[in-house]
């Protein structure tokens, strides 16, 4: 079955997922984004395919964590992200207009608790605002090594740029705060680690890629 929603707009690209279905006991892709691109940008500097927490290929990472760009909640005090096949991801809308793109997907978590992301796509980068009661989060996907070169990562309050291959990946989080999950994921680019804003019912993130001076 289809279950993809793609959004191009600004010279990015924008890949969501929003059915990944294991491959029985492992798996190639999680839900969520799990791809924006920037024309001329190395793919992998921000996310160009989902890391599975169990995949069916190897990485060289223990037990690694299922990261894409995607919702958390907070569920009887336990966090659940919506990398998990456990949420359910439903397509509200989506549109383009002139040099713009957007999409509404609503989350629903176990027990019924929901999360709305609204996505604009345009020339700045792609505009994450989410909403839903209590504290919510979104994940975010750090690049660190591709087997070869390393990039430089730097966190000053609630932004956070990633350097690689000549550009920048930037994250700003606009209303809540930043936080390193400790938690390291893998896929067939390289090594990532998971970040997440965090926000108590409204959340605001915008993601950037842009060529360094």
């Amino acid at each position: 079955d289809f279950h993809m929603l793609f959004m191009r707009a600004g010279g990015y690209s924008v890949q969501y997922d929003y059915d990944a279905k294991p491959n029985g006991a492992k798996s190639y892709d999680c839900s969520g984004i799990a791809r924006v691109h920037k024309k001329g940008a190395p793919s992998e500097i921000c996310i160009s395919v989902s890391c599975p927490g169990k995949p069916s290929y190897f990485v060289d990472i223990e037990e690694p964590f299922p990261l894409s760009i995607a919702p958390g909640a907070c569920v009887d005090g336990k966090w659940i992200y919506a990398t998990e096949t456990s949420v359910k991801h439903q397509v509200k809308s989506h549109n383009a207009s002139g040099n713009s793109a957007k999409a509404e997907v609503e989350c629903t978590f176990p027990g019924g608790k929901t999360v709305t992301g609204s996505y604009t796509l345009d020339s700045e980068g792609l505009t994450i605002q989410l909403s839903g009661s209590d504290l919510i989060r979104c994940l975010l996907p750090v690049f660190r090594f591709n087997g070869e070169s390393r990039t430089a990562v730097r966190q000053s309050g609630n932004t956070l740029s990633v350097e690689f291959g000549g550009f920048v990946c930037t994250y700003k989080v606009l209303n809540g705060t930043l936080k390193d999950l400790k938690k390291s994921s893998g896929n067939r680019n390289g090594h990532y680690d998971a970040f997440a804003a965090e926000g108590k019912e409204s959340l605001t993130v915008k993601i950037s890629i842009e060529k360094l001076d």
